[in-house]
């Protein structure tokens, strides 16, 4: 998973990051994939960061997850604090705990791609945790 901040000098980057993974798929390793890109720190509200994200999408858009992380000052001050910012803020839709949704959502999407890939390639295994608990 990649995790690219909306930001102009993040999409230089991110440009860098894309040759580096393709060099390597030729010289090293054919089956090296990016599992998905989440869009960080994005401020609506800025051309910059909409632009950023646009570029992404247009670059891959099969990879890009839905959910993006807004740029907020708590998210920034968590760390800080000592604590992920999802165990801090009470998720909600606006204020505080905003960025804490966010950040399940997309937890909770890059859980569905999993399963969904699961699928795909026939790996029905039992969950590790799953089977722990039934043996209990």
């Amino acid at each position: 998973m990649v995790p690219v901040q909306a930001e102009y000098y993040a999409l230089e980057g991110f440009s860098m990051l894309m040759n580096s993974i393709k060099m390597i798929q030729r010289r090293i390793n054919r089956n090296l994939k990016i599992f998905g890109i989440a869009m960080t720190m994005v401020d609506a509200r800025s051309k910059l960061s909409r632009h950023v994200c646009d570029e992404v999408n247009k670059k891959m858009p099969n990879k890009l997850f839905k959910t993006t992380i807004r740029r907020l000052v708590k998210v920034a001050e968590a760390p800080w604090s000592g604590a992920p910012t999802v165990l801090l803020n009470k998720p909600t839709n606006s204020g505080a705990g905003a960025g804490s949704l966010e950040y399940w959502t997309l937890a909770k999407e890059f859980h569905k791609r999993v399963q969904e890939m699961r699928r795909e390639f026939g790996v029905n295994e039992e969950p590790r945790l799953l089977r722990q608990r039934k043996n209990r």
